[in-house]
């Protein structure tokens, strides 16, 4: 446990003066010696608040934590919505998609989807017949040994 006089050499250090503490080598902490301090300089009850009854502490009030509040609810909200909106111009890359005419299109019609089945009937029997010409030497079609 230290003494009074050390604490007040300490307090001295961190900006108090040792004329507001006594000096004495009896025993205290730190604690004690504030409170004494404290107890000694201030001679108003409430020293936080002036004539009137207003704050005029440390302390921000009402309309700080009203506008650090609007600050949390609204700075996310702002970063939201900047990045989210226009995305199309922003992250677009041009010529990426095909364009409509050079892309595949559904039949929707009953003469389209005929015309397409004949297209890819015609197509598989191209293939068909162009394998079996490279395999002609090696076998023949199951048509041709019946």
């Amino acid at each position: 446990m230290l003494t009074t006089s050390l604490l007040a050499e300490r307090f001295q250090n961190f900006g108090g003066s040792s004329d507001q503490i006594s000096l004495s080598n009896r025993p205290c902490s730190f604690r004690q010696l504030r409170h004494r301090h404290h107890t000694h300089t201030f001679s108003d009850p409430t020293p936080h608040t002036d004539q009137t009854g207003r704050n005029t502490g440390k302390m921000g009030g009402l309309n700080l934590e009203v506008f650090k509040f609007g600050m949390y609810i609204m700075f996310p909200i702002g970063i939201m919505y900047y990045f989210g909106t226009n995305l199309d111009s922003r992250f677009s890359v041009p010529e990426f998609w095909p364009k409509p005419e050079n892309a595949n299109r559904i039949p929707l019609e009953r003469d389209e989807i005929e015309a397409e089945l004949q297209r890819l009937r015609a197509r598989r029997l191209y293939l068909r017949e162009k394998r079996l010409g490279e395999q002609g030497g090696q076998q023949q079609p199951r048509d041709q040994q019946e």
